[in-house]
């Protein structure tokens, strides 16, 4: 612990890592559409490529199988973001939810049939990955503004509880919440 093992070098700036669920592979994204997975062993490492180009990558989470990537997705020339759902295996986009403001985080439930998505209008989506659609939205709408700042409240991180459950969501206007 504590000393450095391996470094690697992302692309433009690296904006988002995660561990797949048996530490055998992590993900490294950058703000310039770059994903890359990493074998910390080795220091084998694979360019994923991506179905959308000119973008920034704002969240990336694997699934609990550690077979398929879901990145939250700006895109530098569209105004439409979107939540991509990536297979690693084939390097194919498996699904994409549009329509959901400039997302900023995602997280995967433990049972790996749904994702939860923060958005900068406030609101963390409940997505269903095995039909597509929106189940339902978390709304951080009542939440107090800070006499401070006119900052929206933009839903940073979201988290899954173990069993499933419950969602927790942390936002810009300083307050976590369970739903």
């Amino acid at each position: 612990r504590g000393a450095e093992r391996r470094a690697f070098k992302g692309g433009y700036m690296v904006s988002q890592v995660a561990w797949n669920p048996t530490s055998t592979k992590l993900a490294v994204a950058s703000h310039d559409s770059d994903v890359r997975l990493l074998d910390p062993g080795t220091g084998a490492e694979e360019r994923l490529v991506m179905p959308m180009r000119f973008c920034k990558i704002n969240g990336l989470a694997w699934n609990p199988a550690g077979t398929h990537l879901a990145m939250c997705v700006t895109s530098l020339r569209d105004p439409d973001d979107c939540t991509l759902i990536l297979d690693v295996a084939t390097n194919s986009e498996e699904m994409r939810f549009n329509k959901l403001g400039i997302v900023s985080c995602v997280a995967w439930s433990p049972d790996g049939k749904s994702i939860v998505v923060g958005s900068c209008d406030r609101m963390a989506y409940l997505l269903d990955v095995s039909g597509g659609a929106v189940r339902g939205r978390l709304d951080h709408n009542k939440a107090v503004r800070s006499p401070e700042t006119e900052l929206p409240e933009v839903v940073r991180s979201v988290a899954w509880s173990p069993r499933g459950n419950k969602i927790a969501t942390g936002a810009s206007d300083r307050l976590a919440r369970v739903f």
